[in-house]
């Protein structure tokens, strides 16, 4: 505690003394003062190292005088710091009453009133480091302050008597060796065992009175609060409620100097420079990075084998496609996204599998919302055949049925789920409807692109924003400098690439400049079986865990294609229709039988790990909640 004291001192005297640049208001105040404070004895003790166990002593008060200095350095307009110095009065008498029985001249016995007292006399040199904050300039003629303060006191009077006095009757004495008293002695001297460093806070209001050019008058109301007790074996606090009176005066207070007086204006002619052209230029160029060839092993995307129709509705929405682009993949694309081409793709089954038969099954989400019931349902079953026969599916190999309800039919209690029953299923035997595990040609180059770029008259500030036409990602930046550009894409082949890159500066300045990515020339790494890119999706029904026989097939395959001691990461997942709770079962549920059914057909070949995926598909399609409706495996 003494050197938190220590500390606290050399920190106000150092801030004191630091000179200051010229502001204009007070820099550095003297304050003397005298106060008077009443002080409030809270305490819980039957007595100190010399007192006399009469009781327990709970409360006492008394005040006192309270004459000091404070000393201020202003940091800004409306903050200082100050170090106080004061001589702090915090005498009072602690006192019990208890009923004693006296004997009166005829022998009777009368019951007397009597106080035992501790009148303390106790004074404390206190030193304060302070912050003060000036809560407004012009209260009542001058400003009004907030005073905080850390309190550190040294003991300097410590002495107490303790005495027995008779309250009532008024006629009752002590009777001492013969001498009647209402009073009588029991102890006094030093308190031995006062603690040598009281210290505590202090919070208050000042008032200034402007009465001079440097002067204030001030009133200062104060509470202060003292953390340990008077004494080290007895449970005895001190507070104190004081009014301050002093005189602030300004020691050194800055001076505005005037300014001087302006020129007389002169007549000259005015030439406004136009602003500059903007410039961008890439000064250098630089492309680190390395090309990886070799195999890796794929999963083709999973098929939502549903056609979705509107509600009462029979035509096949204008959403799906009668052909599947060149340029898709069905091993890189997002399922949400090939969900469109569903009809060509079954036509690309069909072709590759010559024993497969279709069932085009129809359904409604039941006659509350579509009346028409079954005659809709087959409807929108034989619109989805005449449909594929069209693309070149036979028609000899395709029949329909019609259901009110579908054979799997989600929550209706949703209004999502209500939508995914107006649905046609497409359900293909004799052939699977994934490819799903294969080994591809595997070419991907990773690295970066490094500009030096040149700007000119362009203000730092701005922000510049760059795209390359090969990886189309942006990157911002502002001023000259080095520019790294992260390169990371697959690629078809190993051709040189024409590069442009785009610097946007605003909505109509633009910056373009053409370039060659060598890929030729960049070092190249063959990869045995790249196993990072692996993500396989199998579905599954609404509110089922169950494999289906294509799910086994599907895992059949992986198990033969993937090395041994690979580890396999099986993660859950469940749509949004249902409550949390039974979601999060679900998708354990699903992740754990499909880790017994490969342990079933490989043993210990792979090490399996499960889990609950945190990715989902766009919960807004109901091809995006089937597609939830199922498990993710990866592989380490």
């Amino acid at each position: 505690m003494k050197k938190a004291l220590f500390y606290a001192i050399v920190f106000c005297l150092a801030h004191l003394a630091v000179s200051s640049q010229v502001e204009k208001y007070e820099l550095f105040t003297v304050q003397p003062k005298i106060g008077f404070g009443y002080n409030l004895y809270s305490a819980d003790f039957n007595s100190f190292e010399g007192a006399a166990d009469c009781g327990r002593f709970k409360k006492g008060s008394g005040s006192g005088l309270f004459p000091g200095a404070l000393f201020e350095r202003s940091l800004d307009a409306t903050k200082s710091i100050g170090l106080a110095l004061s001589y702090i009065n915090r005498s009072g008498v602690l006192s019990i009453d208890y009923i004693y029985p006296l004997r009166n001249p005829d022998n009777t016995i009368t019951k007397a009133k009597i106080e035992d007292k501790i009148d303390a006399e106790l004074s404390y040199l206190e030193i304060s480091p302070s912050f003060v904050y000036s809560l407004t300039d012009d209260f009542i003629k001058g400003p009004l302050r907030a005073i905080g303060s850390l309190r550190f006191g040294l003991p300097l009077t410590k002495t107490f008597e303790q005495y027995e006095e008779i309250v009532s009757p008024a006629g009752a004495v002590f009777i001492d060796n013969g001498v009647r008293r209402k009073r009588r002695d029991i102890a006094a001297g030093d308190i031995k065992s006062i603690n040598n460093l009281a210290f505590g806070i202090t919070f208050g209001l000042e008032n200034n009175l402007k009465i001079g050019n440097n002067t204030f008058f001030t009133q200062t109301l104060s509470f202060d609060y003292n953390f340990n007790d008077v004494t080290s074996d007895a449970n005895w606090k001190v507070f104190g409620v004081r009014l301050d009176l002093g005189l602030r005066y300004s020691l050194f207070r800055t001076v505005e100097q005037p300014k001087p007086a302006p020129p007389p204006p002169v007549e000259i002619d005015i030439y406004i420079e136009p602003p500059k052209e903007p410039l961008v230029e890439i000064r250098q160029k630089q492309f680190d990075g390395k090309v990886f060839v070799g195999n890796e092993l794929l999963a083709t995307s999973p098929l939502v084998n549903a056609v979705f129709f509107a509600r009462n509705s029979d035509k096949i929405p204008d959403y799906y496609s009668d052909a599947v682009p060149a340029s898709i993949n069905y091993f890189v694309s997002n399922p949400v996204e090939l969900h469109k081409y569903l009809l060509p793709r079954i036509v690309e089954i069909v072709k590759h599998n010559p024993k497969a038969r279709i069932t085009v099954e129809g359904a409604t989400s039941g006659p509350a919302n579509e009346p028409e019931g079954i005659e809709l349902a087959r409807r929108r079953a034989e619109n989805v055949k005449s449909r594929l026969v069209a693309l070149g599916v036979p028609e000899n190999i395709v029949k329909t049925s019609a259901r009110v309800s579908p054979r799997f039919p989600s929550n209706q209690d949703f209004p999502e789920g209500i939508d995914e029953n107006q649905r046609v299923d497409i359900l293909v035997s004799n052939a699977p409807l994934q490819e799903y595990v294969d080994l591809q040609k595997y070419s991907e180059i990773q690295g970066k692109i490094s500009l030096l770029i040149a700007t000119e008259n362009i203000d730092n500030s701005e922000i510049l924003k760059i795209t390359d036409s090969f990886t189309n990602s942006e990157k911002q930046f502002s001023g000259s400098g080095l520019v790294e550009i992260p390169l990371k894409k697959r690629l078809n082949d190993l051709e040189d690439k024409i590069l442009t890159y785009s610097i946007k500066l605003n909505d109509s300045t633009y910056f373009v400049f053409k370039d060659t990515l060598a890929i030729s020339l960049f070092p190249k790494e063959v990869i045995e079986l790249n196993l990072n890119n692996f993500e396989a999706i199998l579905r599954f029904d609404y509110n089922s865990s169950e494999l289906s026989e294509d799910n086994k097939g599907l895992l059949r395959q992986l198990s033969e294609k993937l090395p041994a001691n690979s580890t396999i990461v099986i993660l859950g997942s469940a749509d949004a229709l249902g409550t949390a709770e039974r979601n999060v079962r679900l998708s354990r549920e699903r992740a754990s039988n499909t880790e017994q059914f490969i342990r079933s057909i490989v043993g210990n070949k792979f090490k399996i790990e499960t889990g609950i995926s945190e990715e989902k598909f766009d919960e807004t399609t109901p091809q995006g909640r089937f597609l939830n409706r199922s498990i993710r495996i990866r592989v380490k």
